[in-house]
């Protein structure tokens, strides 16, 4: 079996097919021909860390997510979530936009609650959608506001980015809604790993107020899906290409960003409201993640 591939940042998986797209890692958007290049192409499976979100304006093609095939073409509007196993096939040069996207780069500025504002980006496998012209319109405008944004140089183009971001979420929320798109599981292995995620948004939450006293481990996880801790690993590694304790220390240092960048405690307070025993220990653990420590990436 060939060995699938994940890619941290859309810049990975463009130096991969031989393009050099800078070192944009959290938050890029692009115009798909940009990255794919003229003509036609085809993909071997593979995972990313982060979110995807296409919109198609023109051309033709498919991609495959989960073992599951979906046509795209014009009007075609749909995203892919970390971990999902995909390929894509362009019979001819496909013309839109990509926005790619990790939790990171989302917790950072938003203050709501991810999880339950956007409980599709949870999810495993969404159908495509195929917007009527004034809903794609719409899209459009978000499109090109995103990609006029990074483009500048604002000091505050990331707080931009997010926000402009954010409403594309909000919208895209409201097109699920409206065309009734529902969550798409075929396999049990598919829905405990779908399960752990929300499970793992909602400690996360109840850490941050204070509610739990420190991050869940396998352990507790497996007990709370009532699967044995092994089997959680397996499930977990072979849907979404992470293992729990990786998917935990994501969730953390997302949770850690969000709460320097937006709130006024101190380090060790921060710290503290994580579930750290000493501020040392967590700035060893930030340092590592990040290669800043909190205090240098506060600043």
């Amino acid at each position: 079996m060939d060995k699938i591939h994940l890619y941290s940042s859309i810049a990975a998986f463009a130096r991969s097919i031989g393009r050099d797209l800078g070192d944009e890692v959290d938050f890029s958007i692009l115009r798909t021909e940009a990255l794919h290049g003229e003509g036609a192409i085809e993909s071997p499976s593979f995972r990313t860390a982060y979110h995807a979100f296409l919109l198609i304006e023109a051309g033709k093609g498919s991609y495959t997510i989960d073992g599951e095939t979906f046509p795209l073409g014009a009007g075609s509007y749909y995203f892919t979530n970390p971990g999902h196993v995909k390929s894509f096939r362009m019979e001819e040069t496909v013309r839109g936009y990509i926005i790619c996207f990790t939790d990171r780069a989302l917790q950072t500025h938003y203050a709501g609650e991810i999880g339950r504002d956007f409980p599709f980006l949870f999810d495993q496998t969404i159908p495509v959608m195929q917007l009527e012209a004034a809903d794609f319109e719409r899209a459009q405008a978000y499109c090109r506001l995103l990609l006029s944004t990074s483009e500048q140089a604002s000091p505050f183009r990331e707080q931009l980015l997010a926000h402009q971001l954010v409403a594309l979420l909000y919208l895209t929320k409201e097109l699920l809604q409206r065309q009734g798109k529902t969550l798409q599981l075929d396999k049990r292995p598919a829905e405990i790993a779908t399960d752990f995620k929300r499970q793992l948004n909602g400690q996360m939450l109840r850490l941050i107020k204070g509610l739990d006293p420190q991050p869940w481990q396998l352990t507790d996880y497996a007990e709370a899906l009532q699967v044995h801790p092994n089997y959680l690993s397996q499930v977990v590694k072979a849907e979404t290409g992470f293992t729990v304790k990786q998917l935990i220390d994501e969730r953390l240092v997302a949770e850690a960003t969000s709460l320097l960048q937006q709130s006024y405690l101190t380090v060790a307070e921060v710290a503290y409201r994580l579930g750290f025993d000493d501020a040392s220990n967590f700035s060893r653990f930030f340092k590592r993640k990040t290669g800043q420590s909190p205090s240098k990436f506060r600043t």
